[in-house]
């Protein structure tokens, strides 16, 4: 079973576990805007595509649109597959034009193309301040788990004990959750209890609007992240791991740590220096509405296809 759109009749989701297959699936909006600014793009040539909103997961382990029967132009905006897997069965399908998440940087068909992951809908946008009247210096409120466990070691006393000490008294040094007073005047938590455990969609998007830096680390399984882009909109400094040399981050402003034992020098300079701070997030803005905001895309997008056609 597929979904239609309630705004247009080319847009389908392709999607039939409950999380996607419900209007609000997680980045609808961004998905959703994106697809508005491409139809002001293609004016009438619009209708000549047929889009697909795609995602296979455990859940949805069996295509549910039937590719290769539409008379239209088939363009597949591919979701959530955090493994960074390149689809070869769905390239066979015949698809118009492909734009996937979490793609590495080599893709082997020309007309596959990166597709950033956007913001969540339960993260509102609120008005950007001006970063030196934002009250935290550094934030981040997320789960810890094993691919964090670097950053949370670098923020406890315990830092220098060997991996196997922690092995065998994790939960003993993991109690500690809360690092608030590591920097001046932030906020640091970890939670335990897994992907959403911690500040609820608004608190949350209070505390990043608020933010100078926000420290973006990888997720279970990929190292890009929602936390990315929705720190980039809020305009905040970004400090995050080695993501993959795609065209939304190659060049971007992010600063970009290879281990997080040189955090700490990082932090210190910015943050006694106000007038690099105005110019990381002045970079930052324009990053966002140049290169990843819905616009941006939506561009990028009518661009691919105009060149394929």
């Amino acid at each position: 079973m597929y979904l239609a759109s309630e705004k247009y009749n080319n847009v389908f989701n392709n999607v039939e576990n409950e999380y996607y297959y419900n209007p609000d699936f997680c980045e609808s909006s961004y998905i959703g805007n994106i697809i508005d600014e491409l139809k002001l793009l293609l004016k009438d040539d619009f209708e000549q595509y047929e889009f697909v909103i795609y995602s296979q997961t455990p859940q949805n382990s069996k295509p549910a649109y039937p590719f290769g029967k539409s008379t239209k132009k088939e363009v597949v905006i591919y979701l959530s597959d955090e493994a960074s897997r390149i689809p070869h069965e769905l390239m066979r399908t015949g698809a118009f034009a492909v734009f996937k998440n979490y793609l590495l940087s080599d893709v082997p068909y020309p007309n596959l193309f990166h597709l950033p992951l956007g913001y969540v809908n339960s993260t509102p946008a609120l008005p950007v301040a001006p970063v030196h009247t934002r009250k935290t210096n550094v934030f981040f409120s997320g789960a810890l788990h094993f691919a964090r466990l670097s950053l949370y070691q670098h923020f406890t006393p315990y830092n220098f004990l060997p991996n196997r000490i922690w092995q065998r008294f994790h939960r003993f040094i993991y109690s500690k959750t809360e690092f608030d007073t590591y920097y001046p005047d932030s906020f640091i938590r970890f939670n335990k209890q897994g992907f959403k455990s911690g500040l609820n969609p608004r608190d949350f998007a209070a505390m990043l609007y608020n933010s100078k830096i926000v420290i973006c680390p990888r997720g279970v399984i990929s190292y890009e992240t929602f936390r990315h882009f929705e720190a980039m909109r809020a305009g905040c400094i970004i400090i995050s791991e080695k993501l993959p040399e795609t065209f939304f981050y190659s060049n971007s402003p992010m600063l970009i740590l290879s281990e997080w034992s040189k955090l700490d020098n990082v932090i210190k300079h910015l943050l006694a220096n106000p007038e690099e701070q105005e110019r990381l997030q002045a970079a930052t803005l324009d990053w966002w509405n140049n290169v990843c905001s819905e616009q941006a895309i939506a561009q990028y997008i009518y661009d691919k296809l105009k060149a394929l056609s």
